[in-house]
């Protein structure tokens, strides 16, 4: 892949998620799978630990708190947001979140393989591509290095 080398230093520190877009065969298709207005928080630490925040856009207030709203509530809060931490590892162009936690327990253990580009401030991750019927499809987050004080959105 094309941008800066990828190495531990590089990476370090704390991204903002600026935008989610949908390629089929590299293309980009104007799908954003995550809504326009999507947001989210992405650590990579010195102990080579990672975290992820990440909230689809159009959130939708529970009626009652987490606690006290109903099943259907909660469900479909959870569904539109992502949380995971573990460790990370780096092998070329690639990045690999080893999961220690996650908010969906089934993917608790697992790892989430990566395909890295660095330009500058900004640092794509593209999920391995699905063979699909319209082609090889695949999503990409772009985030963008947080400096000290800054929000998320």
């Amino acid at each position: 892949m094309n941008g800066e080398p990828l190495n531990r230093d590089a990476i370090l520190g704390s991204w903002r998620l600026v935008r989610t877009y949908e390629t089929i065969d590299g293309t980009e298709s104007g799908k954003i799978p995550l809504g326009d207005g999507a947001y989210g928080v992405l650590h990579y630490l010195p102990d080579d630990r990672v975290c992820v925040l990440m909230a689809n856009a159009g959130r939708k207030m529970m009626s009652a708190g987490r606690y006290n709203s109903g099943i259907e509530e909660t469900a479909e809060s959870a569904k539109s947001f992502t949380a995971y931490a573990g460790r990370y590892s780096l092998e070329a162009d690639t990045i690999i979140h080893h999961l220690d936690i996650c908010l969906y327990e089934n993917d608790h253990g697992t790892d989430y393989v990566r395909f890295a580009v660095l330009y500058g401030n900004r640092l794509t991750l593209k999920m391995p591509s699905l063979k699909t019927s319209k082609g090889h499809l695949q999503w990409c987050l772009e985030w963008e290095r947080l400096v000290p004080g800054q929000c998320l959105t």
